[in-house]
């Protein structure tokens, strides 16, 4: 039983699915009932959290994600899957698809390249003199006349969140030259 004013939820159906969305993004469903009256066995229903894989569907949102809690708590043994929609870029489309795993909601993603180490890179100049460099992994070029070094950068989460993966904290010191 739904107890909410027609204007405070919106009900999106693709195919087979029903997707049941609040209008204000400050509330949440604390929880909801699917049945069928095949023994549940025609329907089913999930929000944002599942203790299976088996009960992700095989169409969906691009960029839906959803937490795996095999034992139905979101622990150490959890994880969080996106639906990746075949041959769609855009977030919200429907189409078929598959399930990847990612970090988990807001999760820091990403390294700062300003406070992170940095790399010596060596290599032979336009003169062949072996030359090294002290770089931020920034994903650019460093450039020594026509000798082009490619500096890789720091790449997303691919998987966990803070509770598995704890933040990275380094030892900051500064040299006094």
């Amino acid at each position: 039983m739904l107890i909410a004013n027609a204007s405070e939820i919106t009900v999106t159906v693709k195919d087979s699915q029903l997707l049941i969305n609040l209008t204000d993004a400050a509330r949440s469903f604390k929880s909801f009932v699917a049945s069928d009256a095949r023994g549940n066995t025609l329907m089913d229903g999930f929000s944002n959290q599942v203790t299976s894989i088996l009960e992700l569907p095989a169409a969906g949102w691009e960029g839906y994600t959803v937490i795996v809690a095999p034992d139905g708590s979101a622990d150490l043994s959890s994880y969080y899957l996106k639906f990746n929609a075949e041959n769609v870029t855009a977030n919200g489309t429907y189409g078929r698809g598959s399930w990847e795993e990612v970090g988990g909601w807001g999760t820091a993603g990403q390294l700062e390249d300003a406070t992170m180490p940095h790399s010596f890179v060596y290599y032979k100049n336009d003169s062949g003199l072996t030359r090294f460099t002290f770089q931020p992994f920034s994903g650019s070029n460093y450039t020594d006349g026509s000798t082009k070094v490619s500096i890789p950068g720091w790449t997303n989460r691919l998987a966990g969140d803070e509770e598995e993966w704890k933040a990275q904290v380094l030892l900051i010191i500064r040299l006094q030259i």
